[in-house]
């Protein structure tokens, strides 16, 4: 008796550690990431890109770009994302996500801008990008970025002012233009030594 009471105690307990584990589960869900994208699809986050933390020490200074350590880091994360995400024609979607964050933000993470954008991007909380704390992590603001940019017919072969401009809706269009070739230079730089970023987790 005193066995089989033992027994079922014990089988009791299991049955609660796994119910918390899988409440736990769904509350860690929904507190890093739960919110679908708008494609249905849930976001990677800083934690599913792994460290897509990249470090440029002493920043970079080729051919007419002067970035700091901070910009360049923020530009190696927008390439890594790229990369990460299989996006094809990879050069160009970086070229783009370069030439907008230099346009939009000088490549800084900004905590403020025009209304409520924010980041890289200057994407905002109100239009549906995500929550501040999302939008303020580099690796989700670029995947956000590429995401859109995908939906665009012909991305890859317009004008890159056209392709940032469907994304962004700025009130100056053609602004993003002129910053192409020193993206280009930048991700052709990134290209050449991709190992200033750690490789994320799968």
């Amino acid at each position: 008796m005193l066995a089989k009471a033992g027994l079922a105690a014990g089988t009791l307990a299991l049955c609660f550690l796994l119910l918390s584990a899988a409440a736990a589960a769904a509350v860690l869900s929904l507190l890093t990431g739960g919110l679908l994208g708008n494609d249905g699809a849930a976001p990677r986050l800083a934690e599913d890109y792994g460290a897509v933390a990249c470090r440029v020490d002493g920043g970079i200074h080729v051919e007419g770009l002067d970035l700091t350590a901070r910009q360049a880091a923020n530009a190696a994360v927008i390439n890594q994302v790229a990369l990460e995400d299989d996006i094809t024609p990879v050069d160009r979607a970086v070229v783009i996500a370069l030439a907008t964050a230099m346009q939009e933000s000088g490549l800084e993470n900004l905590d403020r801008g025009d209304r409520d954008s924010l980041g890289l991007f200057q994407q905002r909380p109100s239009q549906g990008w995500g929550s501040p704390a999302q939008i303020m992590n580099p690796a989700y603001a670029a995947q956000q970025f590429y995401r859109h940019l995908q939906r665009v017919p012909g991305w890859w072969s317009i004008p890159l002012w056209q392709a940032a401009q469907a994304v962004q809706h700025s009130g100056a269009p053609t602004a993003y233009q002129k910053w192409q070739r020193k993206a280009e230079i930048l991700q052709q730089f990134l290209a050449a030594d991709p190992r200033i970023c750690v490789p994320a987790r799968k």
